[in-house]
């Protein structure tokens, strides 16, 4: 039974050995949305715990390879739609990457813990107050100090911009991708989104991925808020509607799912929309500079209208619908 409050980025081990990851702020002491990373391998791999050896049993991050995974699906009104969960009585243990990165900062024991000691010392040197997270095969303890990667997550919208700010203009401590690495991760982005790869290369942003000391990382953002689930409003898909439309911009958007504010839209085509559309609701990481930095986008996704919030939005990167956000030209 679910003991403790788990946020955004939180992993779980489950009484099948296997290692789920959370999936945002909304849960329910009975039910965590999240979806199964690892699980137990009769083979070698990078990964492994005190049991044995580990496989990564999610290839790509969409909705459709996340389902294939799941143990467990309920439908949430707040989403309309069979959303993966896991159920508080199969969790045996919760790693929460706060506590985690307090562990790596009182002592490290391998060299990616200790790259990732520099990075989060540097962090919270640069920005104060910041409370940071170390998420990924780091948390649980299941990584390969050769070749894992190093994945932090920042609670609390106070100082996530200052944050953002820090990384981007200090490019000699975090680097960007270039060469090789960067067309690669263009095209698994352009692959999995559908966008052209000049598309997707206007989302990169050394504040999301980038390197640190050699060691490739990444930056998740979170308001560290959690809520109730089943008290999130009740929302209704009408169909698929492509809009162009200005996003405000803010810290909203650093959420998972990322949110993005509409400060005005006009219908391209679909479904017309019966009240305004507020926001871009997104289960697509991709999007998130576009909706923290605001601008003129065009964005094609599942129209969804709640009567008790007066208003509609477009969710994109779902299971019954992908769409796309990008840039206006």
């Amino acid at each position: 039974m679910l003991h403790t409050i788990v946020l955004d980025h939180y992993y779980l081990r489950l009484r099948n050995g296997c290692y789920a990851v959370v999936v945002g702020n909304y849960h329910e002491y009975h039910m965590i949305l999240s979806y199964i990373k690892y699980c137990p391998s009769r083979t070698p791999s990078v990964w492994r715990d005190r049991s044995g050896f580990l496989e990564r049993v999610v290839s790509k991050y969409d909705a459709s390879e996340v389902r294939k995974t799941s143990l467990k699906q309920a439908y949430i009104p707040f989403y309309d739609s069979n959303i993966p969960y896991v159920a508080s009585s199969d969790v045996v243990e919760i790693y929460n990457p706060v506590k985690r990165a307090g562990e790596i900062i009182m002592r490290v024991n391998d060299e990616l813990e200790a790259t990732a000691l520099g990075m989060i010392g540097t962090l919270l040197e640069a920005v104060k107050p910041l409370t940071i997270g170390v998420t990924g095969s780091l948390l649980p303890s299941i990584h390969n100090p050769k070749v894992s990667d190093i994945d932090l997550i920042l609670y609390g919208w106070d100082s996530s911009p200052s944050a953002i700010e820090f990384v981007s203009e200090n490019k000699d401590l975090f680097p960007g991708f270039t060469g090789g690495r960067l067309e690669a991760w263009a095209e698994a982005n352009a692959s999995a989104t559908g966008l052209t790869r000049r598309e997707v290369m206007k989302f990169y942003r050394t504040y999301r991925r980038g390197v640190y000391s050699g060691r490739e990382y990444s930056i998740m953002y979170s308001s560290g808020l959690p809520s109730s689930l089943l008290n999130k409003p009740y929302y209704k898909t009408l169909g698929v509607s492509t809009i162009q439309t200005e996003f405000e911009g803010g810290v909203h958007a650093l959420d998972y799912p990322a949110r993005g504010l509409v400060s005005g839209w006009r219908l391209l085509e679909g479904v017309q929309p019966p009240m305004d559309i507020c926001e871009v609701l997104s289960f697509e990481a991709l999007y998130i500079p576009l909706f923290y930095e605001g601008g003129r986008a065009i964005v094609k996704g599942l129209l969804q209208c709640s009567v008790a919030e007066g208003c509609c939005r477009i969710l994109v990167g779902g299971y019954e619908y992908k769409g796309f956000a990008k840039w206006a030209e």
